[in-house]
């Protein structure tokens, strides 16, 4: 079983694009699928993804939701930059601390 942490209708801002979601490849399928309790079995959901037409609106409106959970639009949560707690991963830019020209 999934561990209950995909997003209820009523906490997203705005309503699923009905125009897109009936022809998502998921419409039906059961909701475990895109939200696994253990990322190691994402992979069914995501080659149920790849053959979407509407993949693309899909990780759209996720990214534009700031959806931290699930599959949506062939991507996971960490490949759209959430962590495994729901916050958002930051990139880390390594700076050096020397000017240029200045030696060690």
């Amino acid at each position: 079983m999934a561990d209950q942490n995909y997003p209820r209708a009523w906490e997203l801002s705005s309503p699923l694009p009905v125009e897109w979601v009936i022809r998502a490849a998921c419409a039906g399928l059961e909701t475990d699928i895109f939200f696994p309790s253990d990322p190691d079995l994402s992979e069914r959901g995501l080659k149920i993804c790849a053959k979407c037409s509407v993949r693309r609106a899909c990780r759209e409106f996720a990214e534009s939701e700031g959806l931290p959970f699930g599959i949506w639009g062939g991507a996971t949560a960490r490949e759209r930059g959430w962590d495994a707690a729901g916050r958002r991963r930051r990139a880390v830019r390594r700076v050096s601390r020397r000017s240029p020209g200045r030696r060690p």
